[in-house]
């Protein structure tokens, strides 16, 4: 039980890790598009 706790702990981790990276990529691809829009 306690294994299966510290997974969950670690998948909640990375979920969040991805979901971060997620939200830093889409800022950064909407800022790479509204300069390629303005060109």
């Amino acid at each position: 039980l306690k294994y299966l706790f510290s997974f969950a702990l670690s998948s909640y981790d990375f979920f969040n890790a991805l979901l971060l990276l997620l939200c830093i990529f889409q800022t950064e691809s909407a800022k790479i598009f509204s300069v390629i829009s303005s060109c």
